[in-house]
């Protein structure tokens, strides 16, 4: 039959389908296809959409185990591609799978040899079958079946030689253990990590199910058959093909409709998957009725509440009461599984990743992204996970609230009373802010401290406007919230608009104080210099400029004469003038980057730039325990860049190694969220640093170990935007450091995951577009930069066509746009070449 486009699935034609599909069914195996082109007239579509239906049928009916299987025939004993075939396992649409042993007696080996049925050898399915062994070859998983052979007998029987998983379905493994729903969670999170790295790899499985999962005898969870899966994309281009080979019980809707393939059809099936092995039912009624599932690719048939089907039976196969299961199956987890198998796929999870990381929070008690995420519903979830340490919040608050009563009573003087509330409220910014910033997700308790705070402090200044004290802990109060809510570079929550508006304040009472008003001085310094970051990274470079000037004066009185015991955010007077001199040259050399005809200001620039770098190494070395300042690395790398000069690169290195070594310092000495973060990220940017000398091998060791750091506190702050972004940043350093070593393919995994996590980012936060943008032309770019350098031209073109979209909306410099249109042309040119030799 020859390959022919897929007819829209209309009513009247899937009656039509559903009549042939029946008739065919009670025909034996050999009349049928005769039977089929009578019946459809030619029409080879119709033909192909009920041959998928019969051959999916039988494949969920066919399945025996051994103990099943017939007598095993003239086969016992043959030879194929040096192994001896023993028995049957089972056979499908596809093909017999046999247990075999090497028959050359080198070395003892039991091995599944998968041989494609006789009816099935033709040359559309014989190039089927060589894309199933093509694809196993690429997949290196623990919880994958590895291919180990395959080739075509001296009987012309195509062949695939597979690790033997001597084990039972995951459902039945389950059951037999009585294992808990969280247990049985845990196993399936496993298989979702199999999953992702196949997908990663743009394979898609598209015939999960628990057959298709089996458990060795150590509990490790083996994902088999991937002979239905397809890759995404071949050169770059969708393919699709005429045999939607699956299984319609856990058949997405839109697999069902022969549409081009997605990861969604896996998340679907997934969810199905995962609904059984937690209800231990099919949620769309009758699964042995063919209908019930095809019925599901016309029109949404909603799946039944899964404490609905609850029995005695299925709670005691999962060792707890039927009361229990159900009341446990109307919370978070009945969620995560309805999204997960929504029949639009466009509600579903976007990824498997998304899933898995729902049913991870899930197990640890953390608000599911299923749910709605209201402010009741996620400080519930923060309660169940942190009772004793809001027991302990609750009564340090209550502590509050008496102590300033007391102070109310006792001294009945309005002055006294202010003095008392600025005092305390000055300790909750200091001490206990500090100690609660350092419980992991306790980024919402530290915005109820601080806005509390300013809150009681907001209502005292109007009675005591001329209070330098009151006025500086106030000042301190917005630079702390707006540092939560969206400070660069931060744990934050991304909030960048609300940020600006309490800097903006903070600056407004501190310009107000005296010139000998040292702490307020830094405090309106520190917030101009904030606020001109924010700007910068929205692109507003000339803004950003002219703020930073305006904090220059004050921070160069700051730096000649503060007394030298003065500190800002721990760091010294002289920190924080070369912090804004290298602000300020970062954010000039990123707006002439943009137009690089204008040498004199580039000139200007680097001037400016240079003799910043001169001071920040004079002080470094005056005071050698100062924290390292990542800009002075940054600088170093955009100078490598605009001047051609390798040795800024070196320089760079250097001055990020600094960083680090400081950062990491204060993570080990005072560990908490930011710290840490601090930490990961500093040796995130040495990784970066590294990358552009050249030394891959290096570069992963700095980015594994950043990875690590950061992963955690991306994990424990779901709500900071910064944190999340942080984590893309994390995965794109492994990807260029991977791609500098040479190490393309390994460079493609945690690329892919940089970019699906962009992407997540991007549906749940607004953010700074800018930034985003700008991180997302970076991934893209070291994507193409890795597909073409495992000679895929066409995923390569279109890696790079997004960079270059990005790049060109986002602040990047005529440098990079330059090199990936260099790079895309180099991609395009390849495709091309290869085309024509096909």
């Amino acid at each position: 039959m020859r390959e022919a486009d897929t007819a829209p699935l209309t009513a009247d034609r899937w009656q039509r389908i559903a009549a042939i599909f029946h008739a065919a069914l009670e025909l034996p195996e050999s009349d049928r296809v005769p039977f089929l082109e009578r019946t459809c007239a030619g029409d080879d579509a119709l033909i192909g959409e009920v041959l998928d239906l019969l051959s999916a049928f039988d494949d969920a009916k066919s399945f025996r185990p051994p103990a099943e299987t017939p007598e095993f025939g003239g086969r016992r004993g043959e030879i194929i591609g040096g192994y001896r075939l023993e028995a049957e396992l089972g056979h499908g649409g596809m093909g017999t799978v046999y247990l075999a042993n090497r028959a050359d007696g080198q070395f003892e080996q039991q091995v599944a040899l998968k041989v494609v049925s006789p009816h099935l050898r033709t040359r559309f399915f014989a190039e089927r079958f060589r894309s199933e062994r093509q694809i196993l070859a690429t997949l290196s998983h623990p919880n994958i079946t590895r291919l180990l052979d395959g080739g075509v007998s001296g009987s012309g029987d195509p062949y695939l030689v597979m690790e033997y998983v001597d084990g039972q379905p995951i459902d039945r493994y389950c059951d037999q253990r009585l294992l808990t729903v969280a247990d049985r969670v845990r196993l399936f999170v496993q298989v979702c990590s199999a999953v992702e790295y196949a997908h990663r790899k743009l394979v898609v499985h598209r015939d999960l199910k628990p057959a298709n999962v089996l458990m060795t005898s150590d509990g490790l969870p083996k994902l088999l058959d991937f002979g239905t899966a397809r890759l995404l994309a071949a050169d770059g281009v969708e393919a699709t093909t005429r045999l939607h080979a699956m299984t319609m019980r856990y058949a997405s809707p839109e697999q069902l409709r022969g549409e081009p393939v997605s990861t969604s059809m896996d998340v679907y099936s997934l969810g199905v998957t995962l609904y059984e092995l937690v209800v231990g039912a099919w949620p769309f009624g009758n699964p042995e009725s063919p209908m019930a599932g095809l019925e599901r690719a016309l029109r949404e048939v909603a799946p039944a509440p899964p404490q609905s089907l609850v029995t005695e039976e299925s709670a005691r196969l999962r060792s707890t009461s039927q009361a229990k299961l159900a009341s446990l199956l109307h919370g978070d987890l009945r969620s995560v599984m309805l999204k997960a198998i929504e029949s639009d796929a466009r509600r579903r999870y976007s990824s498997v990743e998304q899933f898995s990381e729902d049913l991870r929070r899930w197990l640890t008690g953390q608000p599911v992204l299923a749910r709605e995420q209201t402010l009741l519903y996620r400080g519930a979830r923060f309660a169940k996970r942190h009772r004793w340490r809001l027991a302990a919040a609750a009564v340090v608050a209550a502590a509050l609230c008496v102590s300033i009563l007391v102070a109310v009573r006792q001294y009945g003087r309005e002055q006294r009373r202010i003095v008392q509330v600025r005092n305390l409220s000055q300790s909750y910014l200091g001490d206990i802010l500090s100690e609660v910033g350092k419980l992991p997700g306790s980024m919402k308790a530290r915005l109820l401290i601080v806005d509390r705070a300013r809150r009681n402090l907001d209502q005292l200044l109007p009675e005591a406007p001329n209070d330098p004290e009151l006025r500086r802990v106030l000042e301190a109060a917005y630079l702390q919230l707006g540092d939560i809510q969206g400070k660069p570079f931060t744990v934050s929550l991304g909030d960048t608009a609300g940020a600006l508006e309490s800097y903006g304040k903070a600056e407004k009472m501190a310009a107000l104080a005296s010139d000998r008003d040292w702490e307020s001085l830094a405090a309106l310094v520190r917030a101009r210099r904030t606020i001109a970051q924010i700007e910068a990274r929205a692109g507003e470079e000339s803004e950003a400029v002219a703020e930073l000037n305006s904090a220059l004066e004050p921070a160069t009185r700051l730096w000649r004469n503060a007394p030298p015991g003065l500190r800002v955010d721990g760091q010294s007077a002289a920190a924080l003038y070369v912090e804004t001199n290298l602000t300020l040259g970062y954010t000039m050399l990123k707006a002439v980057e943009r137009t690089p005809g204008d040498v004199p200001q580039l000139q200007r620039v680097l001037a400016q730039l240079r003799r910043t770098v001169g001071i920040a190494e004079q002080i470094h070395a005056a005071h050698p325990s100062q924290r390292g300042n990542q800009y002075m690395g940054f600088v170093l790398e955009y100078l490598g860049n605009a001047t051609g000069d390798s040795g800024y690169f070196t320089e760079a290195v250097a001055a990020h190694r600094r960083t680090t070594d400081s950062a990491c310092g204060a993570f080990a000495k005072d560990p908490g969220p930011q710290t840490q973060r601090d930490c990961g990220d500093a040796l995130g940017e040495l990784s970066w640093a590294l990358h552009w000398t050249g030394d891959g091998e290096q570069a992963i060791q700095e980015a594994l170990q950043a990875l690590s750091l950061i992963a955690p506190v991306s994990k424990a702050e779901p709500d900071s935007v910064e944190a999340q972004q942080d984590l893309a940043y994390a995965y794109m350093h492994l990807g260029a450091a991977e791609n500098t070593a040479g190490r393309y393919v390994q460079a493609i995994g945690p690329l892919r995951t940089a970019e699906a996590r962009m992407q997540a980012l991007r549906q749940t936060s607004a953010g700074d577009p800018l930034e985003a943008r700008g991180l997302e032309a970076d991934i893209e770019r070291e994507l193409g930069d890795a597909l073409l350098g495992t000679n895929q031209p066409g995923a390569a073109a279109q890696a790079l066509g997004k960079a270059l979209a990005a790049a060109q909306r986002s602040p990047k410099s005529a440098y990079w746009i330059t090199y990936i249109q260099r790079q895309l042309a180099k991609a395009r040119s390849l495709r091309m070449a290869s085309t024509h030799q096909k």
